[in-house]
């Protein structure tokens, strides 16, 4: 009978879990949602750079979806407005020099923000503006603004990544009936 009665769990392994269920973004139905267990044995210095991670990744996706729709609508700032309404097409388009560009601004935003990060090394993952010091880290409505930013970052990340493979497979910029032709 012992053997369907759960165990105690080794404590370096409550140990993780009570670090995940304390940061934020431990949002139900989920909680700790891990399935690969890449939180499994990390310290929370680790944790925490796993979540700076997470929410550049999300504020990108959140941006590459703006970025996505913008296309599809047909509206090109850039290169005189030539490029293909087809978001995969436009990117495709741009030249070399651009993309050099492109991967240049995110090395000076990672070289800032690791700039950022020695001279203020308690600040909380992602927070390059120092906007956490304006608020105690107890406070509700911060909490709350930090959770709806790492779930909306979330969303972003699927949905951007559904947006290319709709594209990719079917050749669907993911907007057919949502706007008039």
């Amino acid at each position: 009978a012992a053997a369907f009665v759960p165990g105690r769990a080794p404590a370096s392994a409550r140990s993780v879990s009570m670090q995940l269920d304390n940061m934020v973004g431990s949002i139900p139905p989920f909680r700790n949602f891990d399935p690969l267990g890449f939180s499994k044995g990390k310290t929370k210095e680790q944790l925490e750079a796993y979540r700076e991670s997470e929410l550049k990744h999300g504020r990108t996706a959140m941006l590459a979806s703006a970025g996505w729709i913008a296309t599809a609508l047909g509206f090109h700032p850039l290169y005189d407005g030539k490029l293909s309404d087809d978001p995969l097409k436009a990117a495709a388009e741009v030249p070399a020099l651009g993309w050099v560009q492109i991967v240049l601004l995110g090395g000076v935003i990672e070289f800032f923000t690791g700039l950022v990060k020695r001279d203020n090394p308690d600040a909380p993952p992602g927070d390059i503006l120092g906007a956490s010091k304006a608020f105690s880290p107890t406070d509700e409505g911060w909490i709350i603004y930090q959770q709806k930013e790492l779930s909306n970052g979330r969303l972003a990340m699927l949905g951007i990544a559904g947006l290319i493979v709709q594209d990719l497979f079917f050749g669907d910029k993911g907007l057919q009936g949502l706007v008039p032709k």
